[in-house]
């Protein structure tokens, strides 16, 4: 994939709202993304965090814990 992401469209902002709405005590969540990428999202408030990764497998834990490190370890590399 290239240096810049696909836009987030409308379908997948519905869809990420009606994932935390039925998941109200969720912080993170794991979707897939586009061409083998993975999207970690974070809700820290009312506002939706999104980055990329390419590390995350899809057989990672489905819990906020496992979500959390996986989301730092994309939104913060070590250089």
């Amino acid at each position: 994939m290239s240096g810049t992401h696909p836009a987030v469209t409308d379908a997948d902002a519905l869809d990420d709202r009606d994932w935390f709405e039925g998941h109200p005590g969720r912080a993170y969540r794991l979707r897939r993304g586009y061409e083998g990428w993975w999207i970690v999202e974070r809700r820290p408030g009312g506002e939706l965090l999104r980055t990329w990764t390419a590390m995350t497998s899809p057989n990672l834990p489905d819990t906020d814990a496992a979500l959390r490190e996986a989301w730092q370890a994309a939104a913060f590399p070590r250089r």
